[in-house]
């Protein structure tokens, strides 16, 4: 999942006009990151198993008196990741 992150920001850097989405299937654990040109473009997926992490929310719920470090962002993203699975949503 650090990977996906990290790639996401680099993305998200390159243009202002770039931007993507952390995302993560219930059915077999996957992550990845889906990079975009511009806010225009999506991808509609037709799997229910499929979703975002919301990386924004994450960070704000998170952030006390002083910005968030790499290492505890990437441990939110974990803990929702893993918080969300063990909560029923992954499906057999």
């Amino acid at each position: 999942m650090e990977k996906e992150y990290q790639d996401m920001k680099k993305w998200d850097k390159a243009s202002p006009f770039r931007y993507s989405k952390l995302m993560y299937d219930t059915s077999d654990g996957e992550v990845w990151a889906d990079c975009f040109l511009d806010e225009g473009s999506y991808t509609v997926y037709r799997s229910n198993s499929i979703h975002s992490v919301p990386i924004g929310d994450l960070i704000y719920q998170n952030t006390g008196k002083r910005p968030m470090q790499i290492a505890e962002i990437n441990d939110a993203i974990t803990d929702y990741i893993i918080n969300k699975l063990d909560a029923g949503i992954i499906e057999d």
